[in-house]
């Protein structure tokens, strides 16, 4: 069964007999529509992101036993085409200004699949980077994480983290 992403609730007809979602950020997948959906397996999401899905309520279902749905997503995969975007931007930043990229700085907050990107091609141009990922410092001891003011006091600021909550953030509160 095909159905665009935003009619994808529990109120479709024929989602009962589904065993397998595979969707965009558009669909929000939330009890209601578990319930609706007995013999869910799997969820597969062409997104980085997880925030569209109620991934506590499938914990809740998968650890009562009464279930067992696989959730899948795809981490990195528009990495390069969101440093292409990034770096787009950057340069008719630069072009509108008179200015030459290298004599820019960068701050990137965020240094997973797509800050890393948007770092490697400034590096590429000797831009200087200023890299801000908190979280990232925790659990890697090698990293060292710019302080916020430092990252928003570059000529240019890109971010590239999750979308949480304020509960669910690993990010302390910006300052």
């Amino acid at each position: 069964m095909f159905a665009k992403g935003q009619d994808i609730t529990p109120e479709l007809p024929t989602l009962g007999d589904a065993e397998a979602l595979i969707i965009r950020s558009v669909t929000k997948v939330t009890m209601p529509l578990l319930s609706a959906t007995p013999g869910l397996r799997y969820i597969c999401t062409a997104t980085i992101g997880l925030d569209h899905i109620d991934e506590k309520a499938i914990a809740h279902l998968n650890a009562a036993g009464a279930r067992d749905i696989r959730v899948i997503h795809a981490p990195g995969v528009t990495a390069e085409a969101v440093a292409d975007y990034v770096w787009k931007n950057i340069f008719d930043l630069a072009s509108h200004r008179g200015q030459p990229v290298d004599a820019l700085t960068l701050g990137i907050v965020g240094y997973g699949n797509c800050g890393k990107a948007v770092a490697r091609r400034a590096e590429m141009l000797r831009m200087k980077v200023v890299l801000c990922d908190p979280p990232l410092q925790c659990r890697d001891r090698s990293f060292i994480s710019a302080s916020y003011k430092e990252v928003y006091g570059c000529h240019i600021v890109t971010v590239h983290v999750p979308l949480t909550g304020p509960d669910e953030s690993d990010y302390p509160p910006f300052t």
